[in-house]
């Protein structure tokens, strides 16, 4: 059974914050990663996966004082479950708020809400869903989405929740280019004379 939404706002709301700072770190992570590298990894499935790592991170760091949450990695998935009433799993996702999976049974059963080893049927199964803008400097939605098999069955935005919704461009002042030197010849050099005569 899908749970509703009000529910699971009431159940997330003390972690939209930091959900989502935790995001926005993701991002940041990659944008400090130099240009040359980053060029290196510009691949749509390398680049969720980078950031899905840097995500793992900033919100193992920002959730672990939370009572009540429980980490996981199972099933090639980090999980964050939620005083054992909501299981969330960090997802890049299309404008519609759908992510992209193959369909294996592990994912099939995650999206239809049935039991799997270790989680509960009871414990509801959500997503974190980022996506980032069309430059890749920064995050245009993130947002709570709930799946009912292949159908979204509802989703919020909490990109404007915790610290700042905008994430900072690293600015590199530019460079003067070096003042060209012209070499004069004798016909150059009278020129110059008769200008300033």
């Amino acid at each position: 059974m899908v749970p509703n939404e009000m529910d699971v706002r009431a159940v997330l709301g003390p972690f939209h914050g930091a959900l989502a700072d935790a995001s926005r770190a993701a991002l940041r992570s990659w944008l400090a990663i130099p240009p040359a590298q980053r060029a290196a990894l510009d691949h749509p499935r390398v680049f969720a996966n980078v950031i899905w790592g840097f995500f793992r991170e900033e919100a193992t760091v920002r959730l672990s004082g939370f009572p009540g949450v429980t980490l996981t990695h199972k099933y090639n998935t980090f999980g964050i479950v939620i005083n054992e009433q909501l299981m969330l799993r960090f997802k890049r996702v299309n404008r519609k708020g759908l992510s992209r999976n193959y369909a294996t049974q592990a994912s099939l059963s995650f999206y239809a809400q049935c039991e799997l080893p270790g989680i509960p049927a009871t414990c509801p199964r959500a997503e974190i869903g980022w996506r980032e803008d069309d430059v890749r400097l920064g995050l245009s939605d993130v947002c709570i989405a709930m799946r009912d098999g292949k159908r979204l069955a509802w989703r919020y935005s909490i990109i404007e929740e915790g610290g700042t919704s905008v994430v900072p461009i690293p600015m590199i002042a530019p460079t003067p280019a070096p003042r060209r030197l012209r070499v004069r010849g004798k016909a150059g050099e009278k020129r110059q004379k008769q200008r300033n005569a």
